[in-house]
């Protein structure tokens, strides 16, 4: 695989996140009505997990997009890619994503 071809396979992912962000999105939901707290904490605690998720579904984004910018680079920074790579396992990112974008890169770089 050339490394322009894991950078399109990368954009394409981007583009897919982008169209529809809720796609990995957990949801927040609470159970039965034997709650102990009131609708307002279950309202801030739902916005808040929807806050924190956007601002690491954009840094998700910012990652993709430095590898796909690397992969095209002339001299491209193949610890810095690995390093995002590395930084993906153990996290939120669904597993699809993960392997798919280790995947192309293993195969651009050979």
């Amino acid at each position: 695989m050339q490394v322009t071809e894991a950078a399109d396979i990368i954009d394409e992912i981007i583009s897919s996140l982008k169209r529809d962000p809720d796609q990995f999105k957990p949801s927040f939901s609470v159970i039965g009505n034997d709650v102990a707290l009131s609708d307002v904490t279950i309202e801030i605690a739902r916005k808040k997990g929807a806050l924190v998720f956007d601002e690491q579904f954009n840094f998700l984004l910012q990652d993709l997009r430095e590898i796909a910018d690397q992969l095209r680079s002339p001299s491209p920074d193949k610890l810095l890619i690995q390093e995002i790579l590395a930084s993906f396992r153990g996290s939120w990112i669904p597993g699809v994503i993960i392997g798919v974008v280790g995947n192309v890169v293993s195969k651009a770089s050979g």
